[in-house]
């Protein structure tokens, strides 16, 4: 079988990114995991993975990997996540035990998803973690074009078809999320796609993509701490200092 990578890879893909070595073996680690749960069809990749990897947004994210489960016949438990997060492969393992999954504000999260990744024959990666985000909601906009995540650092299949949100709907969220949440991320995010995806963007169809979601999540913790009631109140939430 094909290991996951080598030290080759992961020299010239460390070069090329400026990452230091255990970054670099994060982001092979991470896109490693996203060709996983590629299988698992009610897996939507978003956030600021899906920018770099598929729409090849400038903002290198390192370790994190947000997700929507959008299948709500089945209700995801943290004994089901440890199943599907717990993976082995030639050179590589990810372990997910009892413990490793946190729920809270409707989400499950992961701050801590360990692996390793061995280059060598008999030399390991080490204690290492992925950060996972996972919440159980609708993938809204399900027009766009197939797209693909990209990762020259892996062996094997380094250019792979994923489900995820299209740039409008993640619009929609980098919206959202600096509204409720004030992250830079999101600011920096939502930054990007003006500049650099700014004639790919339907405006009208952000707005009501928006509105939706806001719909949908309403009673999140953040838009209780800011106030924001309706969509109308997102407007002034997104430009107060």
């Amino acid at each position: 079988m094909t290991p996951l990578t080598n030290r080759d890879k992961v020299d010239a893909y460390r070069r090329r990114m400026g990452l230091t070595f255990e970054q670099t073996l994060l982001v092979i680690a991470r896109a490693a995991l996203v060709r996983e749960l590629a299988k698992h069809e009610h897996f939507v990749l978003k956030g600021g993975t899906l920018l770099q990897h598929v729409y090849n947004g400038p903002r290198s994210s390192i370790r994190d990997i947000d997700l929507a489960h959008t299948d709500h016949s089945v209700k995801l438990l943290a004994p089901d996540l440890d199943k599907i997060f717990t993976i082995v492969g030639p050179g590589f393992r990810f372990t997910s035990e009892e413990g490793t999954w946190h729920f809270t504000d409707d989400m499950f999260e992961a701050p801590k998803l360990p692996f390793t990744i061995q280059l060598d024959r008999d030399a390991e990666s080490g204690k290492l973690a992925l950060s996972i985000s996972i919440r159980e909601e609708e993938q809204l906009d399900t027009s766009g074009s197939p797209q693909y995540f990209h990762c020259e650092a892996l062996l094997g299949s380094n250019h792979f078809r994923i489900n995820c949100l299209t740039l409008d709907e993640l619009a929609a969220e980098k919206l959202l999320g600096w509204c409720s949440k004030r992250f830079a991320r999101h600011y920096f995010d939502l930054a990007v796609l003006a500049r650099d995806f700014g004639s790919q963007l339907a405006a009208a169809k952000i707005v009501d993509l928006t509105a939706r979601k806001f719909r949908n999540e309403s009673g999140h913790a953040g838009y209780i701490q800011h106030a924001i009631k309706r969509p109308i109140d997102l407007a002034r939430a997104l430009v107060r200092p």
